[in-house]
């Protein structure tokens, strides 16, 4: 991988992880050399500062990169003219699209079809329309829905896991909608809906930590009742 590219302005761009990598070794080297001309306990410190700094930095790096990986690559990386926003999702592995997944499904098997007589054909087809339903509901019960075809036009749909923080599942919902809606608004510009019961649910993201004095928003989706098969839609305040 290239830690550096070219926009299409002909200006250079420096990686994320360039940028680290260049940080901590000149970080070390300076640090490394004056260790050598150090004496006493200001060079005990400074080893000490050596040996301890990569190690947080290695801690944070495979920290980062196990729960936003996505933020140490510009979207180039992943291939030429991709949108930033489905870079993400692709490096998050969390947009699925479940219409595309049941279609490949049915073309598998229809080809199979094909092959047998009209009276099989018949009956195979049955069974495949039947299990495609059934797939379809399974699928709907293991993912949280998104409808934001009011905003962008687009719906897509989440894994869902009880345990994943409200900001964690946000953030992901408002890079969709950042040509339409600042950072930092959930809940003063737009927030998202239960579509089968009407609610606003406004008290979550960063909405909720500004009024609790907190960074992020820390709780589980478990904890603010969001659960598996619910349909979300994206719903615009005033």
């Amino acid at each position: 991988m290239a830690s550096k590219e070219q926009n299409k302005s002909g200006t250079l761009i420096t990686s994320p992880l360039a940028v680290i990598v260049t940080f901590v070794t000149f970080t070390e080297v300076v640090t490394g050399i004056v260790v050598t001309q150090a004496a006493g306990w200001i060079q005990v410190a400074l080893t000490a500062f050596v040996i301890v700094f990569p190690v947080g930095v290695a801690w944070a790096f495979f920290y980062i990169l196990w729960h936003k990986n996505y933020v140490f690559y510009p979207p180039s990386d992943f291939g030429g003219g991709t949108d930033v926003h489905r870079y993400v999702e692709a490096m998050q592995r969390q947009s699925l699209d479940q219409e595309a997944t049941l279609n490949l499904y049915k073309e598998s098997i229809e080809e199979t079809i094909s092959i047998l007589s009209e009276n099989e054909t018949e009956a195979a087809t049955s069974a495949v329309e039947a299990v495609s339903e059934r797939a379809s509901d399974s699928f709907k019960k293991k993912v949280v829905t998104i409808d934001a075809s009011s905003i962008n036009g687009q719906s897509w749909v989440i894994p869902y896991d009880p345990e994943r923080l409200v900001q964690d599942f946000v953030d992901p919902i408002w890079a969709q909608l950042s040509d339409h809606f600042d950072a930092y608004q959930y809940g003063n510009t737009w927030c998202l809906k239960d579509k089968s019961t009407g609610k606003l649910l406004k008290d979550l993201g960063s909405y909720w930590a500004r009024r609790n004095h907190e960074k992020h928003d820390y709780r589980t989706l478990k904890e603010v009742n969001i659960s598996s098969g619910d349909q979300l839609t994206i719903h615009r305040l005033n």
